[in-house]
């Protein structure tokens, strides 16, 4: 099958399989990525497979979670063996036995354990880090049997907490690995953080496209209930905290607008978690998504009509942009789709989609934006756990 047939075929299944915002980073940039596809031109390689990673010898290896295409159960968890260079596409099924599941969302480490949320599938699974056997597999469904679609989670003081799509968070209790509790937020909620004993859910409304939420819960820890909503723009998306307690969330906006070419359709906004008001608007910031480690952020920008991107690097205790351009050798990426941050080395790792319905890739760049190597992991990398030497 051609590339050509195989972008046909996609779009009709997903046509007449769902609505806007099913797939992982919202239906409208797959159909404007296929829209625009032209081809498999690839940028100048550059320490591709057959070179060894100039990592961080205090790394052993980095998990990726390929998110692959909505309700084609395709998901894949890949490993990079930093010592050897060596790639595993799918850790995951060589490990286990069977498929990841349909959609992965998210990938999180905590403590010696990886959870991975797979919404499509409506799991949660449960790995070892180190070998990334499956401790458990949750299946989370509502008192009807209907699926909850769990999107994205955090933890906080021994507990992890889910944000699921049917507009619940989910409290699972990490020693047990048994889920304890459900609490009400806001419409399809999309990005869940912790700070100073809260929760801070993303209410996105992208399966009521184009009637879409616009508000952030506020959940207090204690009680597992909302205590509050609060305004910032519509369509919100990511949502992390930084080592000081602010928090801050992108906001994807009306898909429409966005496809349509307004690049400001993006936002990004910083909330309080003193007192859970929303302070800032970086109205210069067109954020599609971004990634926190320390106090430091990584910010990027995909122009789906344009095909252009940017990263720039962002100091989150001046408020201020330290970098405009993240990446100082030349790297081009395509698409953008994914962001982690290696806590041991301080390495940036980025997926690159090329045009979602192919083989993506990984970019691993030195903190200072230069290319150490890249691998081919799977379809549209997104999400990253990393696992020290020293473990």
């Amino acid at each position: 099958m051609t590339i050509s047939e195989h972008c046909r075929i996609t779009v009709s299944r997903a046509l007449t399989a769902c609505r806007p915002c099913r797939f992982g980073a919202g239906f409208f940039l797959f159909l404007a990525a296929v829209a625009g596809f032209s081809g498999c031109e690839d940028p100048e390689d550059k320490k591709g497979p057959d070179a060894p990673p100039a990592t961080s010898a205090r790394t052993a290896k980095v998990y990726v979670l390929n998110e692959g295409l909505y309700a084609m159960n395709n998901s894949t968890l890949s490993c990079i063996d930093l010592k050897s260079g060596v790639l595993t596409p799918d850790v995951f099924q060589q490990v286990n036995g069977r498929g990841l599941g349909d959609t992965g969302n998210e990938l999180q480490r905590y403590g010696g354990k990886l959870y991975v949320c797979v919404s499509t599938s409506n799991t949660v699974e449960v790995l070892d880090a180190k070998t990334a056997r499956s401790l458990r597999q949750i299946a989370l469904y509502d008192e009807a049997g209907v699926g909850r679609q769990p999107r994205r989670i955090t933890f906080w003081e021994g507990k992890a907490y889910v944000a699921c799509f049917d507009g619940t968070v989910c409290r699972i209790d990490t020693a047990t690995l048994e889920a304890e509790a459900f609490c009400r937020v806001g419409r399809n909620p999309d990005g869940i953080c912790a700070a100073n004993g809260k929760l801070y859910v993303s209410n996105s409304g992208g399966l009521d496209y184009p009637r879409y939420d616009s508000t952030v819960s506020v959940v207090s820890v204690a009680g597992f209930k909302e205590i509050k909503r609060i305004n910032v723009t519509i369509n919100p998306y990511t949502i992390l905290s930084d080592r000081d307690g602010d928090v801050y969330v992108c906001t994807r906006g009306n898909y429409e607008e966005v496809s349509a070419g307004d690049p400001m359709g993006y936002g990004f906004r910083r909330i309080d978690s003193r007192t859970d008001e929303l302070v800032q608007r970086f109205d210069d910031l067109a954020v599609l998504n971004f990634t926190v480690q320390g106090d430091t952020a990584y910010l990027y920008n995909y122009d789906y009509n344009r095909k252009t991107s940017w990263i720039k690097v962002f100091d989150m205790e001046t408020e201020t942009v330290l970098q405009e351009n993240f990446i100082q050798d030349g790297t081009v990426l395509r698409t953008p789709y994914g962001m982690g941050v290696d806590p041991f080395s301080g390495d940036v790792y980025i997926g690159d989609a090329a045009n979602f319905i192919v083989t993506g890739r990984v970019y691993c760049f030195s903190r200072d934006g230069k290319l150490k190597f890249w691998r081919e992991t799977g379809m549209n990398p997104q999400g990253f756990a990393f696992v020290g030497a020293a473990e």
